[in-house]
């Protein structure tokens, strides 16, 4: 009745042939300890069955003394010897807690189980029963697009818990940058001051509207813009300046307000990685024209996709609510005065979004404990050579990826792909903007050491709030193997 199990005999009640009946199958369902029968022909697997696969089947007609074959589900979850540690993690979502291992030619040769499967990711959302209930209010409702009370609500909570008189809510950080230069009416012509050390929207966004990038280096004690430097890069054409607030440190923002003096140049935070970090004890995000936060799914808090600006003046906020909306005029709803597109975010995201920011606090202490966790063991280890993320006295990180310097000499693609054997996710940091092949025409020939050294040595360490000390440890003595190997 059953096929030898290439994977011992653990398993040996779990895997059958084609042709055993759906009323044995089920009898040997009862007492298998995995919930779950694989359906092999010869080695190759052709379906995985479940007494919910069985029910449905009966449902539908099958009786049961036909064939598992007319009751197993051949669109199944699987792995192969080259899944990433990302997709091997992500294949045990959804309920299943038991996942095969197929070789190229779709042959069974090893399981793996939810119980006993260790795998630490970089970031990931941490979810709670508040979040799934009031997402289910919305779909009960059926207010699930952009109309809905807790789109305000989220935008109005947002904005008490930064400090700031007015947010706007937006699909995604990235546009979220669009949206604020536009209503600060940064366009075609003008020039935009941008750190080279960050991801790509901060400078896509920028084009975005019509203006240039232009790349500045970072600080060597902060990783963020380098003030100092701005002064030499300001033209009669700069209209903004965008300081990153990168893997949750503060930027110097009264250094660079005291560069811009009286010139009439505007103040965008790119926020996206810094919800909950405090420049000089306040809460970044309200201090200049307008901040921009992500609510990606690897943020510190999400709604799976989706982004916040809030703005110092309530009439540039006002008209940013118009452009987010297709520019409606606020007399004729379906008549455009001004430029405008969709960026909304939905009702849906907004709930989720009020419900992470409920769980905020927690979640920041989370980061901030996770830091510390690392900086122990890694003053534990002695590993020398390592610079730990920065974090100055007038800054309060919140460390949304713990971030590393390793030693000169040692490579972090080879420590990234050692980690990944360890079944620890982890990546290289954001590679220079004024190096990338789409961004070289905006180039110069400044001086970028800082923003290189950075990049040479600097690796993202798993960071997500749903970690605990073990992984932490786990992360750092596989680095110090590696260092020392």
């Amino acid at each position: 009745m059953t096929e030898k199990s290439p994977l011992g005999d653990l398993y040996q009640k779990s895997i059958v042939k084609p042709e055993l009946s759906i009323i044995d199958a089920n009898k040997i369902l009862e007492n298998s300890n995995l919930g779950m029968l694989f359906v092999l022909d010869g080695k190759k697997l052709i379906g995985c069955l479940t007494a919910g696969d069985i029910r449905r089947s009966l449902i539908a007609g099958t009786t049961s003394a036909n064939a598992v074959t007319n009751a197993m589900n051949t669109d199944f979850r699987f792995v192969t010897l080259d899944s990433s540690p990302t997709e091997i993690h992500n294949s045990f979502s959804a309920g299943v807690n038991s996942v095969p291992v197929l070789d190229k030619d779709g042959n069974l040769i090893d399981l793996l189980k939810r119980d006993s499967h260790t795998f630490i990711p970089l970031s990931e959302p941490n979810i709670g029963p508040l979040e799934k209930q009031l997402v289910n209010e919305t779909l009960d409702s059926n207010w699930i697009s952009s109309t809905g009370n807790f789109v305000s609500e989220f935008e109005s909570r947002f904005a008490e818990y930064i400090g700031s008189p007015n947010c706007v809510t937006v699909s995604n950080g990235t546009v979220g940058l669009v949206l604020a230069l536009k209503a600060l009416g940064v366009g075609p012509g003008d020039e935009v001051i941008v750190p080279s050390l960050t991801f790509g929207a901060t400078a896509n966004a920028v084009l975005q509207v019509g203006a240039k990038p232009i790349f500045v280096d970072v600080d060597c004690e902060t990783w963020c813009l380098d003030s100092g430097l701005i002064e030499l890069s300001i033209t009669k054409l700069t209209k903004a300046i965008m300081p990153v607030h990168l893997y949750g440190h503060s930027a110097d923002i009264d250094g660079i307000k005291e560069i811009i003096g009286s010139r009439n140049i505007v103040i965008i935070e790119d926020a996206a990685e810094a919800i909950g970090t405090k420049y000089k004890g306040k809460l970044v995000g309200s201090m200049c024209d307008a901040a921009v936060f992500s609510f990606f799914a690897n943020k510190t808090i999400t709604t799976g996709e989706g982004g916040m600006v809030s703005f110092k003046s309530s009439e540039i906020a006002a008209k940013a609510r118009r452009m987010r909306s297709h520019g409606f005029s606020p007399e004729r709803r379906y008549e455009h005065d001004i430029w405008g597109t969709n960026f909304r975010l939905t009702n849906m995201q907004a709930a989720l979004g009020v419900a992470q920011l409920e769980r905020i606090e927690g979640l920041v202490e989370k980061k901030k404990l996770i830091a510390d966790w690392y900086q122990s063991t890694f003053d534990q280890l002695g590993i020398k050579g390592v610079d730990l993320p920065p974090n100055m006295g007038w800054n309060e990180s919140t460390f949304w990826l713990y971030t590393i310097l390793l030693p000169n000499g040692i490579q972090p693609d080879l420590l990234v792909s050692f980690l990944q054997s360890k079944k620890i996710e982890s990546r290289r940091v954001f590679a220079p903007l004024h190096r990338q092949e789409y961004f070289l025409n905006y180039s110069s020939e400044k001086d970028f050491s800082n923003t290189e050294n950075i990049y040479s040595r600097g690796i993202s360490l798993p960071s997500s709030t749903n970690l605990e000390k073990k992984h932490i440890e786990k992360v750092c003595y596989a680095i110090h193997e590696f260092i020392n190997k």
